[in-house]
């Protein structure tokens, strides 16, 4: 590779040569090969010389030159004050960045989450351990491979160094090795190099450099424990320190070239704590012949005897490079060898050619020498690779990012269908096919084993189970629903034989004494092992007991006791029309067991499926979504004496129909999780659907989701139609489920909305993989947000623990990947999905276009209804918050009970405030998460409130063991918010009563930053932003996770309409946002949010028994702070004599381990003055 350079030794133009020096100029002059600029620093002292024109300083601080090209001394005053103030400019911009820079304990989370994700490759981990590292000593030290160009899958800080856009930033491969503070914290990270052209070592420069908010590059500390501080030796590099302290078992601090005089701030805080007797230099190998090293051990000596410390040099005959550093001597050979004073070393480098008397009588100063110019031009080489990488890495970047994406997007749908079909397809698992009406299986015989049934629905799943169940001694039976159970428990058929745990939970009995039991899967916890184990239902099962709300509360322990059920059990017999490989793979894992599947192919029924596509407007609008048509078409059939059969999955559409249909005359039932309880008529109903049919003769059976698989209708030529109704609450396959509880070939008539979301800022990708990620991030993120490294929340943040590497989160990833791919095209999928199933799928077209389409007065009865809940809310009796938990948490409840525990929730979450029924309307019934986003909104403005309140729920999920995925944070979309500036949005806005649009230049300030901080949006927000994202649709989103209140209005722009947004400043400050800020308030005004050592009390909570008063967390959190703010030692024995000796030493453990032991060395110190105090006292006596 050609220099960039050429050394001009002593042909100068410049200095002519006058200083040999390396800080003065002469042989270190160069003169630039692509803009033929002198480089010369002793031009700097002596002026510019004649026919010469000075251009400024360069990154090294050496003066540049040109030629005089004739310029007047006009032009060349211009071009200097041009120069000024480009170096002021560069001044205050590295005043700027160094402001950007990651605080401590940011920087440490950040890079400890780089060094998880990224690990060490098997080729990295032999190096260091040829280095003579254990795998023990590797693990510690945090060591992580660096590909370059890697696309992070986690969300860093853009500030970390090593980042950009989403990057791993690198000059090539190689070990990236952290340095560490005296608290073990990591504060950096230098990149070894696999193959280096010229130096190895690289410090990560990203966005920004690697330097500390104090302008310093990061030293190393490393410190093993129990080691002897007498002696600190102060060693070159990073790597190089922590190899010889683990090998040598000695104290050791490091720094980049060994200027240790250049971070002088952080090794005087090392010094002032460890208090060593004297600093040791133990000098590489062949640095003594090397001018220009063996002159900066020199001046670094002389750094550390200004501080005060006697200076040594450590000697074992190192003269050759081609010797041993101290990394690599090994014990026998560090104990023979001597220590040096600063003459003797400068004596050893003068007979050795590294100093010269000469240099001495020029200079007259110590250790000032002539550089080694190859090295130095390498030097000097090196640095200017390195900026020109630097340049070139963005617009690289930029290009490279663009082709990843373009390639990413074009394989995306491949790859999501293949994902898909491997979730779908049961084939690997298939080990009997049939095709007959009934699906049949022997049970004689049986090897123990999972037998999974996949069949269509009404092929004889239920009866087969029954069957299981007058043929086996014992078991259990279970499910997901209770309503689903009462069917089959209360069926003539095994009435006698099987016990519904609902009926035995009043009666004093053994369930281990009971031979056959169904239950609710919720209830796993009370229910004894059995040989035979049915799950009815099982995706159902499955997904219930992995992210149902009704599992919530003691989850670990559900899964636990589910595991435990099916190892234990003989036989496991899972049935589900749409049984999935997911399924049976969960199963398999937890049991152990093979699995032997059925899969009955016949295609029993063949329905005419009518697809509603929504509506046209006359003004040529699609709303695909709009169900005005389909609603009309209902109740004419209706009204004309049709008898219809009707799923759907919203409770309250449900309800405001029936309330239509009554209103025409027409009577019927509705099954939903009120009428279940409180309409014996449902009961009957469920037990024989068929029989209450034929005596009721209803003209409309409206049913919810609470009969999703627990309807079996068999009675022919009654219903005229089936008209299903969808809202995107269940996916498709639950759809489909509700679409076949009638078991005949009557038509159907379905509207299903084109997709649907949930807003929960969990993943919405197809991809399990994707979902495994944003799950474990948002966790790892949250906690190091949260300041919480402490081993006790290593489980949660720790990608390779128990909580993430189980079959349990594989499947919920893999069920929630699912969910999202189901639900991003609903009704094309529950088409698809009955034309797989041998039914005739008819899309119709959209109704309207010319003819206005009426409205009906199902939305009216649907507000009539709320109203009502809402005046009984109102009303409802006062009870206690907990009790409302419990009423909540139960999915038997009766309504009158959940609106109690509503009013309840209602008042705890806003105290104070008047809970009229309109605001109940308004603000809770019509919008369910208007008081969470003005309680968001709140916490923006309180973030000291909102870290305490997620600090303390994550303690209390680690204590309880919670699954990760359980518990909800706001630490993550607060700081979402606080990076994209809303606060300052809303606050400039307000004051200036601004409206924006889409081209607005503080929209496109908005859109640039939630761009950079694209990845953090996304996990947080749920909102995806990119280059050709709408900068005004991107700042609404934001602002509805806040619940502003905006006002848009469209005005003609140059011939466009234009949407113009503002916020609706008189809504906003007053009403109901008013009165809910208010209640906020005084529901917080007594939080006394953790002091700065809340860091302390946490690991108190997590690790200390309470034992008696002195030894309760709050009081170890006290003592440590007290002990904390210590200056000194007399300081420190103040506080001994307020605490008892027990107390202190556990206070002690909260502390950083150096500081800790300190502490508790004085302590056993004060503990024995104290003793011999007491013998002489007793002895005089």
């Amino acid at each position: 590779m050609n220099s960039p350079f050429k050394p001009l030794k002593s042909n100068c133009p410049i200095c002519n040569g006058a200083s040999r020096g390396r800080s003065r100029g002469g042989k270190d002059c160069r003169q630039s090969t692509l803009t033929n600029w002198i480089h010369c620093k002793t031009g700097l002292e002596l002026g510019t010389p004649s026919g010469w024109i000075y251009r400024g300083e360069d990154s090294l601080g050496f003066g540049m030159y040109s030629e005089d090209d004739g310029s007047t001394p006009e032009q060349r005053r211009e071009i200097r004050r041009f120069q000024l103030m480009e170096r002021q400019l560069r001044d205050r911009q590295r005043k700027e960045e160094l402001a950007k820079a990651l605080p401590a304990k940011e920087r440490d989370g950040a890079i400890r989450v780089l060094s998880r994700n990224l690990g060490l490759t098997i080729e990295h981990r032999k190096k260091l351990r040829d280095r003579g590292l254990t795998n023990e000593q590797i693990d510690a030290g945090g060591f992580f491979t660096i590909v370059p160009n890697t696309d992070l899958k986690v969300s860093l800080p853009v500030n970390l160094p090593g980042i950009s856009r989403g990057y791993l930033r690198a000059a090539g491969r190689g070990i990236a090795c952290p340095s560490r503070t005296l608290d073990g914290m990591l504060s950096g990270w230098q990149l070894r190099l696999d193959v280096a052209d010229g130096g190895k070592y690289r410090w990560a420069k990203g966005d920004l450099s690697s330097h500390l908010p104090n302008g310093e590059l990061p030293i190393t500390v490393c410190i093993p424990s129990g080691a002897d501080i007498s002696d600190l030796r102060a060693c070159e590099g990073i790597l190089k320190p922590y190899v010889a302290s683990c090998r040598l078992n000695l104290p050791f601090i490091g720094a980049s070239g060994a200027l240790f005089s250049k971070s002088s701030e952080q090794v005087k805080e090392v010094l002032t704590q460890l208090q060593p007797k004297r600093i040791v230099l133990p000098v590489d190998a062949g640095d003594v012949k090397n001018l220009q090293v063996a002159a900066r051990w020199l001046n670094e000596a002389k750094f550390f005897q200004e501080l005060g410390y006697t200076v040594v040099f450590e000697w074992w005959n190192q003269v050759e490079k081609s010797g041993q550093d101290i990394d690599e001597i090994t014990l026998e050979q560090h104990q023979a060898a001597s220590m040096l004073s600063i003459a003797e070393f400068t004596e050893l480098c003068r007979a050795h050619g590294g100093y010269r008397a000469s240099e001495e009588r020029d200079s007259q100063k110590q250790g000032e020498a002539e550089p080694y110019t190859a090295e130095y031009e390498q030097y000097v080489t090196q640095e200017e690779q390195q900026n020109e990488w630097d340049r070139g890495f963005d617009s690289y970047l930029a290009d490279r990012e663009h082709q990843q994406k373009v390639q990413w997007l074009a394989a995306y749908p491949e790859r999501v269908q293949k994902t898909q079909q491997a979730l779908q397809d049961i084939t690997p698992y298939v080990t009997e096919t049939q095709d007959s009406k009934y699906v049949e299986m022997s049970l004689e015989n049986l090897t123990p084993g999972i037998y999974g049934l996949a069949a269509g629905m009404g092929s004889g799943k239920t009866f087969l189970i029954k069957q299981a169940i007058n043929h086996f001694s014992d078991g259990l039976l279970l499910s997901y629903r209770n309503s689903l159970l009462i069917q089959t428990c209360r069926s003539r058929e095994v009435a006698d034989k099987i016990s519904f745990l609902w009926d035995l939970q009043n009666r004093a009995v053994k369930y281990t004494e009971i031979p056959w039991i169904g239950a609710c899967v919720e209830s796993i916890v009370k229910l004894p092992s059995k040989k035979v184990v049915i799950l009815e239902e099982v995706e159902k099962i499955v997904n219930a007991l992995l992210q149902s709300p009704t599992c919530r509360r003691e989850r670990r322990e559900k899964l636990r006791c589910f595991t435990k059920v099916l190892q234990q059990a003989e036989y496991i017999i899972a049935a589900d029309a749409d049984i999935s490989p997911v399924s049976l793979r969960y199963l398999q894992k937890l049991s152990g067991k093979q699995v032997h599947l059925i899969h009955n192919i016949h295609k029993r029924f063949e329905w005419q499926c009518f697809f509603h596509s929504g509506i046209i407007t006359p003004r040529g609008e699609q709303r695909p979504n709009s169900r005005k048509d389909f609603e009309n078409r209902l109740l004419d059939a209706a009204s004309s004496g049709e008898k219809l059969l009707i799923p759907t999955d919203s409770q309250r559409w449900g309800q405001a129909l029936e309330r239509q249909l009554q209103a025409i005359g027409l009577c019927g039932l509705r099954i939903d999780s009120f009428t279940k309880v409180e309409d014996p008529r449902v009961d009957a109903f469920l037990t024989n659907p068929d029989k209450w049919i034929e005596e009721n003769q209803p003209d409309y059976i409206i049913y919810s989701p609470t009969a999703e698989a627990s309807l079996d209708i068999t009675i022919q030529d009654y219903f005229d139609g089936v008209w299903g109704c969808f809202f995107g609450i269940i996916n498709h396959w639950g759809c489909k489920q509700m679409l076949g509880r009638l078991r005949t070939n009557c038509v159907r008539h379905i509207f299903i909305k084109t997709f649907s979301t949930i807003d929960n800022r969990a993943s919405k990708s197809p991809l399990p993989q994707v979902v495994a990620l944003s799950l474990i991030e948002t966790s790892q993120r949250t906690i190091e947000q949260l300041g919480l490294n402490f081993p006790a929340f290593a489980p949660y943040s720790d990608a390779t623990s128990e909580y993430y590497t189980n079959p349990h989160f594989e499947t919920l990833t893999e069920i929630v990947a699912k969910d999202n791919w189901s639900r991003a095209n609903l009704r094309e999928n529950l088409a698809e999905e009955l034309r797989k199933s041998g039914h005739n799928v008819i899309l119709l077209g959209m109704a309207g276009g010319n003819v206005i389409v009426p409205n009906n007065p199902i939305a009216g009865h649907k507000e009539d209804i709320l109203r009502e809940w809402a005046d009984i809310i109102a009303n409802s009796e006062d009870i206690s918050i907990q009790k409302a938990y419990d009423i909540l948490s139960s999915s038997d409840a009766k309504p009158e009970e959940r609106w109690k525990a509503i009013k309840a929730t209602l008042l705890d979450r806003l105290p104070g405030l008047e809970l009229t029924p309109n605001f109940i309307f308004e603000r809770y019934l019509k919008d369910p998460m208007w008081i969470g986003k003005q309680e968001l909104r709140w916490m923006l403005h309180h973030p000291e409130v909102a870290k305490d309140i997620d600090t303390k729920r994550l303690c209390k999920a680690i204590e309880n063991e919670d699954m990760p995925w359980d518990v909800r944070t706001r630490t993550l979309a607060l700081k979402a918010l606080q990076v994209l500036e809303i606060p300052q949005f809303l606050e400039a806005v307000q004051q200036s009563h601004l409206e924006w649009h889409t081209n607005s230049p503080i929209v496109h300030e908005f859109k640039e930053r939630a761009i950079a901080n694209r990845k953090l949006i996304l996990l947080a927000l749920g909102i995806n932003a990119n280059q050709d994202s709408d900068g005004c649709y991107l700042l609404r989103r934001c602002l509805e996770k806040i619940g502003v209140p905006l006002i848009r209005r469209q005005r003609r722009v140059e011939g466009q309409r234009v949407w113009f947004c503002q916020v609706d400043t008189t809504a906003l400050t007053g009403g109901d946002h008013a009165a809910a800020w208010g209640a906020f308030e005084r529901r917080f005004e007594c939080h006394q949010p953790t002091s700065n050592i809340d860091s302390i009390y946490i690991s108190a909570q997590l690790v200390t028994p309470e034992i008696d008063e002195w030894l309760r967390p709050e009081n170890l959190a006290s003592m440590a702070s007290d002990f904390q703010r210590s200056q000194n030692s007399e300081e420190l024995l103040l506080y001994f004599n307020l605490y008892p000796t027990y107390a202190v030493e556990e206070a002690a453990k909260l502390l950083p381990p150096q500081f800790g032991q300190w502490v508790l060395d004085w302590a056993n110190w004060w503990k024995a003055e104290k003793e011999n105090s007491l013998v002489q006292t007793e002895a005089s006596a």
